[in-house]
């Protein structure tokens, strides 16, 4: 059997691993196009980067973005170590990811709520009273 500490260790790693999986964005393994958009980029944010970060302060943002450069590396460093220093460095990139998490939520939180307010305050259109429900339908034979 297994020692406590080695299952600790194990149950860390594993952890991590589903975390980092599980926010890490997707690869892509195809080439780049051959054409060049970066004068577009730098004229406007994308509509994810607007439609995300809309109502968040600038120190928010700058946060979040110095914990995705972090986590960045981190990743990069975890994949090159080994050993117990692999390990620390998946302790500290685990931290970071659920720090990332809860920056976004608490950010995130007002913007819901005002969703969910106007989402619950809209009023629904009423049918006219003389259509019954099937009363457009053609008869059935």
């Amino acid at each position: 059997m297994t020692s406590t500490p080695r299952r600790l260790r194990m149950l860390a790693m594993a952890a991590a691993i589903t975390l980092y999986a599980a926010v890490a964005s997707p690869q892509s393994a195809g080439k780049p196009p051959a054409h060049d958009h970066q004068d577009l980029a730098e004229a406007a944010p994308s509509q994810a980067d607007a439609a995300g970060m809309a109502g968040m302060p600038r120190g928010v943002m700058a946060r979040i973005a110095a914990l995705d450069e972090r986590i960045k590396t981190l990743a990069a460093d975890m994949n090159m170590f080994a050993g117990e220093l692999k390990i620390e460095t998946m302790a500290a990139l685990l931290t970071a990811i659920v720090e990332r998490q809860s920056v976004m939520r608490e950010e995130m939180r007002p913007v819901h709520g005002r969703m969910m307010r106007r989402m619950m305050e809209r009023v629904m259109p009423e049918a006219p009273a003389d259509e019954e429900p099937g009363g457009t339908c053609a008869p059935s034979p």
